[in-house]
């Protein structure tokens, strides 16, 4: 988000990075984990423009996303990145990457985005649901779920059908440990 709105501040970053690091979070994320333990360099944010590869993978994510629309505003505390916006993101990412490998030429940011066949080998992870759930009611989570469920369906659907083999889905966690879920039914 700190690339898209403004910059983060502490304490974020303050635990790993020793300063706010584009995350909103006191350290690293799960898929900084991920990525160290598979011996990949940490994953830079898709809509960061400066100073960014993209050889190993780009992250999509955006705090506070949900898989369904929202309707507040981002100064309202909502995110103008839900689901199918990330969807979106990736779909131009790997059209475009595929382009600076298919035009015949030898374009130099070829060695800062994935090849064309690092697609299928890579591993697609899903960290979202929980933003959707905080801020509803327990009678309007009951009549959306159905189609919250049947969105998220869709975009794995969607990355298989694009040859995506391998999944990390995580699942939601404690509603009531969120900070999110405590501002908003204090």
């Amino acid at each position: 988000m700190a690339a898209a709105f403004l910059p983060m501040t502490p304490p974020c970053g303050e635990t790993f990075f020793h300063e706010p690091a584009g995350r909103a979070s006191n350290g690293r994320l799960i898929i900084d984990f991920i990525a160290k333990h598979l011996g990949l360099p940490l994953l830079s944010a898709y809509i960061n423009s400066i100073g960014t590869t993209y050889r190993h993978g780009a992250n999509f994510a955006a705090g506070g996303a949900t898989i369904g629309r929202q309707n507040i505003t981002f100064f309202d505390g909502g995110c103008p990145f839900p689901l199918e916006i990330q969807m979106a993101q990736f779909d131009q990412f790997k059209t475009r990457t595929g382009k600076f490998f298919t035009q015949g030429k030898k374009h130099s940011y070829t060695r800062h985005v994935p090849r064309p066949e690092d697609f299928a080998k890579a591993i697609d992870t899903f960290d979202i649901g929980q933003n959707d759930i905080a801020r509803m009611s327990n009678q309007h989570f009951v009549a959306v779920i159905t189609d919250l469920v049947e969105q998220f369906a869709n975009a794995v659907q969607q990355l298989y059908q694009q040859g995506a083999r391998t999944f990390w889905i995580h699942n939601t966690g404690p509603i009531g440990l969120l900070t999110t879920y405590h501002l908003l039914h204090s």
